[in-house]
């Protein structure tokens, strides 16, 4: 699969577009999950691509998730009672992610999120939620105003939702995430959706991981809340430009191409045992089976053209899709 498109004839056109023929042809475009209305509009040869296939392929059809998978997928997060987060996890990161709870409990309050939800998510799943949470800080840093009395630490930022939610147009928001607006386009276009994994699928891979990477995981996110010391100022921390930056700088690698973390994430002598789990979970194993099922695509000559937008993690890189 290394036919390049070079974007349709535009030299240096940004991000990549690839096209691939074989008895059909497939378009395959990296996204990113987490989008600001700023990557909008999409560039014109991104758009005659998606109209010119008659399918489109996600990683999982995040509009259309059916009641049973709602059920399992809540079964791979939480953790029943008696048994929590604690069970799963040392003490030593147990106590900084349940401080960190009384930091941004009004933030989470505000996604419907308690403690006891707080303490009986999976650590991969609580990971994901704050990793999120870092994505969309200039969301959340809008809606701080001064310090009031908190029941559990004396002092704490309160939390107020912004009367106008689109206020600024560069918040991270899944909603407009490049999978999201394809899927909205192709259900109102009639199109074919294809799953190339499956929402459940992704869920039981980050379940597969091993507890030791689960909780490095989770103790990397946790410690990125802080400035210099834990016991700084958790909301001052969270309103530095290093943290606010996070999203501008993954949104600015996706549109330019930039593959330098995820070399940095490939390089096998910069790889800990449990960073060589990730990469080799999340990611090269993901990659070989998303291939394969793009390759049945190119050899389905009956069911026509397919757009295919897959994470740009998945399609760049020295393992990326576009490379096997």
């Amino acid at each position: 699969m290394k036919t390049h498109a070079n974007n349709f004839g535009h030299e240096n056109s940004k991000p990549d577009l690839w096209k691939v023929a074989g008895k059909s042809t497939v378009y395959l475009f990296g996204s990113i999950h987490m989008a600001d209305e700023t990557v909008y509009p999409l560039a014109e040869r991104i758009e005659k691509a998606f109209e010119a296939s008659q399918n489109l392929a996600v990683e999982a059809d995040i509009a259309n998730v059916s009641d049973a998978d709602r059920a399992m997928m809540s079964k791979l997060s939480y953790i029943p009672e008696p048994m929590s987060i604690k069970d799963y996890i040392s003490e030593k990161t147990f106590i900084k992610y349940v401080n960190l709870f009384d930091e941004i409990e009004p933030i989470l309050a505000s996604m419907g999120i308690s403690y006891q939800d707080y303490i009986h998510i999976m650590p991969w799943n609580a990971w994901m939620l704050l990793a999120q949470l870092i994505l969309s800080y200039e969301n959340v840093l809008s809606a701080y105003t001064e310090p009031g009395e908190n029941e559990h630490q004396g002092t704490q930022k309160s939390y107020n939702q912004p009367e106008d939610k689109n206020t600024s147009t560069h918040e991270a928001k899944f909603e407009l995430g490049i999978d999201l607006y394809f899927i909205q386009k192709a259900m109102k276009q009639h199109k074919n959706i294809i799953e190339v994994e499956g929402v459940v699928s992704q869920l039981k891979m980050f379940a597969s991981l091993s507890r030791e990477l689960q909780e490095e995981l989770l103790d990397a996110v946790v410690e990125s809340f802080y400035e210099d010391d834990v016991d700084d100022d958790t909301t001052d921390a969270m309103q530095s430009d290093e943290h606010t930056s996070v999203f501008m700088m993954a949104k600015n690698m996706w549109q330019n191409n930039d593959d330098s973390i995820l070399e940095e994430l490939n390089d096998d002598a910069s790889q800990s045992v449990t960073m060589s789990e990730f990469r080799d979970k999340v990611i090269i194993e993901r990659n070989l089976a998303m291939t394969n099922k793009i390759i049945d695509y190119l050899n389905d000559e009956k069911s026509g053209d397919t757009f295919v937008v897959d994470g740009h993690g998945h399609v760049n890189g020295k393992n990326g899709i576009n490379q096997l």
